[in-house]
């Protein structure tokens, strides 16, 4: 839960794709506006450890795609009506910035994944959303 009360939630659209250079968007809903965010993900599976008043899910070595606004309502509002969006197969596909591990592009990599966002009313001034694993496929 972040500091306004609102649970931010994982959620995927799409197909996961070696191949493709698009259309596999992985989300997190109900976040703080206007705060930067990143996908942390991992190929080495899943985990429940305590961190910065949550739980983190992505087993170490943790990687992180670049970061991104949530958007949503300017200040002074602050409210959870934002959302975290990335194309994992275009950034997997060198889209934008960022480094891109090339087991993201690998059909049948099993990839780990939950976003973490600032969030400054927060205890450890981050918050977490639940998350997700998939596998990438042709």
């Amino acid at each position: 839960m972040n500091s306004l009360g609102c649970l931010p939630a994982i959620d995927w659209s799409g197909v996961a794709s070696a191949s493709a250079s698009a259309g596999f968007v992985v989300q997190a809903d109900n976040v703080r506006n206007q705060k930067p965010g990143v996908l942390l993900h991992s190929f080495d599976g899943r985990t429940a450890l305590p961190f910065q008043g949550g739980y983190i899910c992505v087993a170490s070595p943790i990687r992180r795609t670049p970061p991104s606004s949530s958007g949503g309502h300017l200040p002074p509002v602050s409210d959870c009506l934002a959302a975290y969006r990335i194309d994992m197969n275009a950034y997997a596909a060198g889209a934008g910035a960022g480094n891109p591990d090339p087991l993201l592009s690998r059909a049948g990599t099993f990839v780990t994944c939950q976003w973490w966002a600032r969030d400054p009313g927060a205890l450890g001034g981050s918050s977490l959303s639940d998350a997700l694993q998939y596998v990438v496929g042709p």
